[in-house]
């Protein structure tokens, strides 16, 4: 499980944030139209819907690389 702080997140473009660690892609998270952020793990499969951006980071880092939860 990789931490939050750990994580190195990117916003590459409008709405869309991707997470690593060490290199290895951790996932991303895409603001949705009514504003909340659904949390995709490293295989782009939905892992959960957030109101908050932190809330969707941790989600994307609290799974393993193989989207798994850890």
């Amino acid at each position: 499980m990789t931490d939050i702080a750990d994580a190195l997140w990117a916003r590459v473009d409008e709405g869309f944030y991707v997470g690593s660690h060490n290199g290895t892609f951790l996932g991303c998270i895409e603001v949705l139209s009514d504003g909340r952020f659904a949390a995709l793990d490293a295989h782009t499969r939905p892992l959960s819907t957030h109101t908050r951006l932190d809330e969707a980071m941790h989600a994307v880092a609290s799974t393993g690389a193989d989207g798994s939860r850890e």
